[in-house]
């Protein structure tokens, strides 16, 4: 059974151990917030008695050199595990970064296509606290880990690229790193075309299509 942080507070108040085993991830990041740090281990405190067995996997999210490998790494832990004595395994990604989150989701997915388990993912939000995370960024924007680019697909012809952004406030630094390494022939909607606000790509989709000679 997985279980991620931090939206259990309230189930945990409400259950003794229904749980078997837990496995709480804690991403690390360089020179953290100290009241984030206060904050995460109270969820740890508050979450860890709700299992009989708990382990918190604690992730580097950054090499010391900047390069991102908090997926890579959260797989090398996860694929330690036997997972094939649970029938069910349930995964909040309500606090998971989306490098560490979505390859958790796709290798526990593409797990339990062979051996039938039930997978129950699930995400709460808060938007006012939503709103004020700012993220960490790489030097340059790179696919997610365990995710092709959309062109690798393709056979090696002339194409044009049009970019679909997904927006959400704020972080005009990580759309521009986004869009020099996609280079768009358009993109749609275009963020720069929007007035009053500023926006962050959470994912980027490349829609290739072919020209016409």
């Amino acid at each position: 059974m997985i279980l991620a942080p931090p939206q259990w507070r309230a189930f945990s108040e409400n259950t003794a151990k229904a749980i078997p085993d837990g496995v709480f991830v804690k991403e690390e990041r360089p020179n953290p917030d100290p009241a984030l740090v206060d904050r995460a281990s109270s969820n740890l405190d508050a979450l860890t008695p709700c299992v009989e067995r708990s382990l918190i996997l604690k992730i580097d999210v950054f090499e010391s050199d900047g390069a991102v490998v908090g997926g890579r790494s959260v797989l090398r832990e996860i694929a330690a595990f036997d997972l094939a004595p649970y029938s069910d395994i349930v995964i909040d990604a309500s606090a998971l970064s989306i490098g560490i989150g979505f390859p958790l989701v796709k290798y526990i997915l593409s797990q339990s296509e062979v051996t039938g388990q039930n997978v129950h993912l699930f995400a709460c939000d808060t938007p006012t606290l939503d709103h004020a995370i700012r993220a960490h960024l790489a030097e340059r924007a790179t696919n997610i880990h365990g995710f092709r680019k959309v062109n690798a697909l393709y056979s090696a012809v002339s194409v044009a690229k049009l970019w679909l952004p997904q927006l959400a406030p704020s972080g005009e630094q990580a759309l521009q790193r986004i869009f020099d390494e996609v280079l768009p022939n358009d993109a749609c909607p275009d963020p720069k075309k929007i007035s009053g606000r500023a926006y962050t790509v959470a994912c980027c989709v490349e829609h290739i299509k072919k020209i016409k000679p």
